[in-house]
């Protein structure tokens, strides 16, 4: 995630600076205690005694709050950010007008063999939520996440409620990791197929293609609720 983080430098938006937020709970208490200050810049480090995404991004929020407000992109740390990623983000934020922005059509990575992209058909614009690990809101207009399975879709419906728009942001500069030891659910990669979007196969992982540094090339169109076969070699 530091590097990552340390990636976007060159591509951050010119009028916001940035700050990372780390939340380490569970198993990742302590984490962050030998990071080399030499070699990244030091993010702030606050706790959640919750082992829970949703108790995890409400840490954060109170961490920015506290230090005067300003955009929040929530991060996975298991999954991989383009760097053009918060720089995107933050003018999509700004100039639709959207409360919330993010992704639904997005490239997925299976275990490192596999990649995929999904829900293609999806409108690059208005929708009714995003996918969780690339939320992007203000500060001072987020409600707090409920500390419970599919917070992040729940956090959605309940913004809505309250009046918040969505819009998306493009398909690239983001790849959700996938494997078959994933603590989410154990999903093979057939299940994977199963239960998602419209899309493609794209063959091996290329994150060169995620970050819109050159065109993907579909080998096989998927759709959900279809039998997974991989394609014959050429």
């Amino acid at each position: 995630m530091l590097a990552q983080y340390e990636r976007q430098a060159q591509h951050r938006h010119s009028n916001h600076p940035t700050q990372l937020v780390v939340v380490e709970s569970g198993a990742a208490l302590g984490a962050c205690a030998n990071i080399s200050a030499a070699k990244f810049k030091q993010p702030v480090v606050t706790e959640s005694k919750i082992a829970h995404s949703g108790a995890a991004r409400n840490a954060g929020l109170a961490v920015v709050r506290a230090a005067g407000g300003g955009i929040v992109c929530f991060w996975d740390d298991d999954d991989w950010y383009g760097p053009q990623y918060v720089r995107e983000a933050a003018y999509a934020l700004q100039q639709t007008g959207a409360t919330v922005v993010g992704k639904q059509w997005h490239y997925v990575d299976y275990d490192g063999e596999y990649m995929f992209r999904f829900n293609e058909q999806r409108s690059p614009n208005i929708c009714r939520a995003v996918v969780g690990p690339t939320i992007t809101v203000r500060s001072e207009d987020a409600l707090s996440f409920e500390s419970r399975y599919l917070d992040d879709i729940l956090w959605c419906e309940a913004m809505r409620q309250q009046g918040a728009t969505f819009s998306l942001t493009s398909m690239e500069h983001y790849v959700h990791r996938r494997h078959s030891g994933n603590y989410t659910g154990h999903y093979s990669v057939e299940q994977l197929v199963y239960r998602m979007g419209e899309g493609s196969y794209l063959g091996a992982p290329d994150y060169a293609v995620a970050a819109g540094e050159r065109p993907a090339t579909p080998l096989k169109a998927v759709r959900p609720h279809a039998l997974w076969e991989e394609p014959a070699a050429a």
